[in-house]
């Protein structure tokens, strides 16, 4: 009656709609990560656990010796199988390759092995330590060595130490606040 009515928006409105959701975003998103303090910590954690629980697994299928390998240096944390090599008396442990599962993780640089306990000694702080590689047996039985990993996580501005220690039994790793010593 008095005009014609208007239907929709028009392409500009949208746009203006648009460009304030993403201006919001962009101040929203870096600040909801920042919200979860240690998610990178706890990622490495889990990702750690799981990669075990495969290998306790696999281990007790297999009847074979896993290597848990870590290459300090890279990073990366990886899951080996026992492998007779041309001579009889030769054993070398090659990667596992598992379809849908991952068997190496490489952890977040914010993350640092301070100490590595192996079986009582610490395996990263031998003054005659010349590699960057450390690993530690799940034996067919489904035990583990003895294992302590001292990691810092210096995403915050006070760094935190935790310990983590490995149940022989279970293969699964127990957090603790502080550092721990065998």
């Amino acid at each position: 009656m008095f005009g014609t009515a208007k239907q929709g928006f028009s392409l500009i409105e949208i746009m203006v709609v648009i460009m304030i959701m993403g201006i919001m975003a962009a101040i929203v998103v870096p600040n909801l990560r920042q919200r979860v303090p240690g998610h990178k910590r706890k990622a490495f954690i889990t990702e750690l656990n799981t990669l075990m629980a495969l290998g306790w697994q696999d281990a007790l299928a297999t009847q074979k010796v896993h290597r848990v390998f870590f290459d300090i240096d890279a990073r990366v944390v990886s899951l080996e199988i026992e492998e007779i090599g041309p001579s009889d008396h030769e054993i070398a442990y090659k990667p596992i390759k598992q379809a849908y599962r991952t068997t190496s993780y490489e952890w977040p640089e914010e993350i640092e092995i301070k100490n590595f306990y192996i079986d009582g000694s610490d395996e990263l702080n031998q003054p005659e330590r010349k590699t960057s590689s450390l690993w530690f047996y799940i034996m067919p039985e489904g035990l583990s060595q003895n294992v302590i990993i001292n990691v810092e996580d210096t995403s915050q501005t006070q760094p935190i130490r935790l310990g983590l220690v490995l149940n022989p039994f279970t293969v699964q790793l127990k957090e603790y606040d502080i550092f721990q010593k065998p």
